[in-house]
């Protein structure tokens, strides 16, 4: 069978615009580094899991009133009473605000300064700080897990 002049023409023209359409689809497209945001922990924290050495403590101990609070200025405080392992306020500080694997916590009299493993999962959609604590008793640590109070 025969094909006809303009059906050659037409395959002719649909291939071309194929193979054109394909070189252009793999022009290099310019990429936008990655940067990773600064971790923000502003606001205040309540403690939603409190373990020691591995034991879950969370439903014997009343938490629903004590809160950790970071503020902007670098200061943090508490909201009600609960052993930490500073009971003054003072100013905190990470050890890189990028990717952060400690926090340091310094009274406001500088008499205690403390560093601590930072921990900053996302669980479930939300952040939560973990930190772990072993307040003077070394066979003793405390892990306490944060979540930010909306």
């Amino acid at each position: 069978m025969l094909m006809s002049g303009n059906n050659k023409l037409n395959k002719v023209l649909l291939i071309t615009c194929l193979l054109i359409g394909g070189l252009y689809a793999c022009k290099k497209q310019p990429t936008i580094p990655f940067r990773e945001p600064l971790k923000d922990i502003t606001g205040s924290w309540e403690i939603i899991k409190l373990t020691r050495n591995g034991e879950d403590l969370t439903s014997r101990i009343d938490l629903s009133k004590f809160r950790l609070v970071f503020n902007k200025d670098s200061t943090y405080s508490f909201e009600g009473k609960f052993p930490f392992i500073v009971s003054q306020p003072g100013t905190y500080s990470l050890d890189n605000p990028q990717f952060p694997f400690y926090i340091s916590f310094t009274t406001k009299d500088k008499t205690i300064r403390d560093t601590l493993n930072f921990i900053y999962p996302i669980v479930n959609g939300q952040r939560q700080i973990s930190l772990n604590i072993s307040p003077g008793c070394s066979t003793n640590t405390y892990n306490y897990v944060f979540k930010k109070v909306e």
